[in-house]
């Protein structure tokens, strides 16, 4: 582990990249996030391409 970092940088990237899942997968669910323009349709394409 490299000295300096309150964190280890592995484990951090690994909560960070959950938690944006999260965020993004609820801002589908609630319409708030529109992605037609790259081809998702509906929440199966939607689940295949961020999950």
């Amino acid at each position: 582990m490299r000295k300096g970092f309150l964190f280890p940088t592995a484990a951090l990237s690994k909560v960070f990249r959950g938690k944006y899942l999260d965020f993004l997968d609820a801002a589908h669910r609630d319409g708030e996030l529109r992605l037609k323009a790259v081809g998702v349709n509906d929440s199966h394409e939607f689940e295949r391409r961020v999950c």
